[in-house]
């Protein structure tokens, strides 16, 4: 999934720096795209039904980050987009097109 989304922005001639985070008790998030001074962070799950723990990663960075995150999106393996008070939900088919 990654690899699709680095191609598209290639494509669209706007390659910027990505990157995975994971800290020493194991919290990590799969994804980080930076934008100017910001970020967007991504969490792949494979499951087909949202649980809130799924978000976790994702406020946790977002906290230590000193709220640098201006969107959270967690990529699942469901087919219902939506937006969440905590960030939002994208189909695994519609990630990075």
């Amino acid at each position: 999934m990654v690899a699709e989304y680095v191609k598209r922005m290639y494509h669209k001639d706007t390659l910027t720096d990505i990157w995975f985070w994971r800290d020493s008790s194991g919290n990590e998030v799969d994804f980080l795209v930076e934008e100017g001074t910001s970020l967007k962070v991504f969490e792949f799950k494979s499951g087909e039904t949202i649980m809130p723990d799924m978000f976790r990663s994702l406020t946790r960075f977002d906290v230590i980050s000193g709220n640098a995150v201006f969107a959270k999106t967690l990529v699942y393996g469901g087919s219902e987009n939506q937006e969440r008070s905590v960030g939002n939900v994208l189909s695994w088919k519609d990630f990075g097109w």
